[in-house]
């Protein structure tokens, strides 16, 4: 999800990110914010409590259309810089539900100021609405000391500009955090696939990895979910 609109450096500022704007206002590109469970099933989208999927370029009206004939919310952004911004939140949301829905080791919830974890395994995955249940406290400290600050890097490194205009962009890191809860609950019930969340780590936790950022908690967490 996260690297669909990735424009590259971009040596000239703002009149390349104006220049590849134009170019992409060809191509129709969207940020889904619904879940399909099962193959052939409907699409479960939550309008009280999920994020619009965002759409963007030649035909961003007309798959809004189609999209909220579904019952499913939606808006279109006009620039590249917002639907990036967009793809890489939701980057954080793919590359970090899928570990804590599946790592066997439980930390305690967010109320507490410990870290430490818990004694006994979780006997089978949990689904995303159990994680902001359980284990609140892991995920902010994975999102706010590494995947955030990752994904702020590649905002960055694609639009070639400052640290406080990506914050601007992409939020604070409670907005993310808001924004990580109210998709998780707009699909209760839902449990990412393993097997192919590891198939598509390249295009998902990757894509973060390649940063400067050091995210230790992120790496130890791959390690301990895949073998």
């Amino acid at each position: 999800d996260g690297d669909d609109n990735d424009n590259g450096n971009n040596n000239n500022g703002n009149n390349n990110v104006e220049k590849d704007k134009d170019e992409n206002m060809t191509m129709t590109t969207s940020v889904p914010h619904f879940g399909v469970l099962k193959v052939g099933q409907d699409p479960i989208s939550n309008k009280l409590l999920s994020p619009p999927t965002i759409i963007h370029g030649k035909h961003a009206k007309r798959l809004q259309t189609l999209l909220e004939s579904h019952g499913i919310t939606s808006k279109v952004v006009s620039s590249t810089m917002d639907i990036d911004a967009a793809a890489i939140r939701k980057l954080i949301w793919v590359s970090s539900m899928w570990l804590l829905c599946h790592d066997t080791t439980t930390k305690s919830s967010s109320s507490s100021s410990s870290s430490s974890l818990s004694s006994s395994p979780s006997p089978s995955p949990i689904d995303v609405t159990q994680v902001h249940q359980l284990k609140q406290h892991e995920l902010f400290q994975l999102v706010q000391h590494e995947l955030y600050p990752a994904a702020l890097a590649l905002l960055e490194r694609y639009h070639n500009i400052s640290h406080a205009d990506a914050i601007s962009v992409m939020g604070t890191v409670g907005e993310v955090m808001k924004y990580l809860e109210s998709y998780s609950f707009s699909m209760p019930g839902a449990c990412p696939n393993k097997k192919l969340a590891i198939d598509e780590i390249g295009q998902r936790n990757s894509i973060l990895l390649s940063t400067s950022i050091a995210q230790p908690r992120h790496k130890a967490l791959i390690e301990r979910v895949i073998k």
